[in-house]
């Protein structure tokens, strides 16, 4: 291999593995990430809106393989409903079941017993918690200054501009 294709490699792996994530999500899921869809019931079309508050971790490392969004939920009757929804994206089974999240210095342990879990096709395995939001939790996120959530391996605190977003994504008109 002469010298010119060995560098535009090492520069296309650099590039690569700059902009993507080695875990199986490849990055997709960063910080400020939007999904909307819609499902039809036998009550009506409920609307579902997530927003990503916890990207996944480090490039490297798959002891941080969660990631954390906000989503809502708008039934027939206009009522609107939010949960916390933690995703495990990984090559390895976790058997997450927990989260906790502390709202200035009141802490929230969640416990979801029935995760979705698959396998997404090869290695590719996606854990699915929920957790729903209380109403007096959605005032106390409203009103904080800090917020912080411990995922699997890790604890992560938002920086004011990521709790602000939150804020703002829970206040909006849906």
């Amino acid at each position: 291999m002469n010298k010119k294709r060995l560098v535009i490699l090492m520069l296309a792996f650099i590039l690569l593995s700059g902009c993507a994530s080695l875990n199986p999500s490849m990055g997709v899921i960063k910080f400020g990430a939007t999904d909307t869809w819609e499902r039809n019931t036998i009550d009506g079309v409920y609307l579902t809106d997530t927003l990503v508050i916890i990207p996944l971790g480090s490039k490297f490392s798959n002891e941080d393989d969660m990631a954390l969004k906000v989503g809502r939920i708008k039934n027939p009757n206009n009522i609107v409903s939010y949960f916390f929804r933690a995703e495990v994206h990984s090559i390895d089974w976790i058997f997450a079941e927990y989260i906790a999240t502390k709202v200035d210095d009141k802490i929230y342990r969640m416990h979801d017993e029935s995760p979705n879990r698959d396998v997404l096709g090869g290695h590719y395995i996606m854990e699915t918690l929920t957790f729903p939001i209380s109403s007096e939790m959605i005032d106390n996120i409203n009103e904080s200054n800090s917020f912080s959530a411990e995922l699997y391996k890790r604890v992560v605190t938002l920086e004011p501009y990521q709790l602000d977003k939150l804020k703002e994504f829970i206040n909006e008109p849906f």
